[in-house]
């Protein structure tokens, strides 16, 4: 069974007592956090007194804010229709196929 088969209840149950607007606005917020976790990254300079620790420490937190985004979207799944979204996910694999094939050509 995937993560996504396992923890599907919990998702579910998540919308079911915060409302699916307010795990959608959740959702938004936590790829904000995504977003501005990896400017961090991009802005840590390697010159700096102990970049590596701090860029260690920001990848941590980076990881973090993915694992969240990533439950998030799971909700985001569920609240627009599974089966709607893992069409448009299957479209989206079929063009990466494509670009990588693209890609291989070059």
């Amino acid at each position: 069974m995937s993560v996504i088969e396992d923890t599907r209840d919990i998702y579910q149950r998540a919308i079911d007592a915060f409302g699916e607007e307010h795990q959608m606005n959740k959702a938004i917020e936590e790829a904000g956090e995504f977003i501005a976790a990896n400017a961090r990254i991009l802005n840590a300079k390697g010159g700096t007194p102990n970049a590596d620790r701090i860029r260690g420490k920001i990848m941590e937190a980076l990881n973090g804010e993915a694992a969240d985004l990533f439950i998030m979207m799971q909700q985001w799944r569920l609240i627009v229709g599974a089966a709607y979204f893992d069409t448009l996910i299957n479209d989206r694999l079929a063009r990466l196929e494509q670009l990588i094939a693209d890609a291989g050509d070059k």
